[in-house]
């Protein structure tokens, strides 16, 4: 794949191709966005990341946040974006708390300000499961 230096800002994240290579170019585009966003503070790249990120969504693909970036933290003001963060785990049949929440946590904790309710959620989801069994 050749390097992408710059955005294409004509042509809608729909019309590439859900390849491989489709799919890297968008997620390039993504960080490439991140950067300008971050430097210039211009509205084209949130509408354009807005887009790509609804793109990944349909095809069912993870769209990666951060909760430093200030794109990201705008974006948070959206109702899509609850649609599209990491689903909560499900624990292991024989995995410990412990283990549990701490896999829980590398996959959800970078979605909440504060890691308290995200060890809330995952503490809450392994009590859950086992009042299952």
């Amino acid at each position: 794949m050749r390097q992408i230096n710059k955005v294409d800002y004509m042509r809608h994240p729909n019309d590439i191709p859900d390849t491989d290579e489709g799919n890297m170019r968008l997620y390039y585009e993504l960080e490439l966005l991140r950067s300008a966003y971050e430097s210039e503070k211009l509205s084209k790249q949130i509408q354009r990341y807005t887009q790509i990120i609804d793109v990944l969504g349909e095809r069912g693909l993870y769209v990666p946040f951060n909760t430093d970036l200030a794109i990201d933290v705008d974006l948070r003001k959206y109702d899509w974006y609850d649609m599209i963060t990491k689903p909560i785990p499900t624990p292991g049949e024989k995995e410990s708390q412990s283990d549990f929440i701490s896999r829980c946590m590398d996959a959800i904790g970078g979605e909440y300000e504060d890691k308290k309710q995200a060890v809330a959620i995952c503490g809450s989801t392994w009590r859950e499961s086992r009042k299952k069994k």
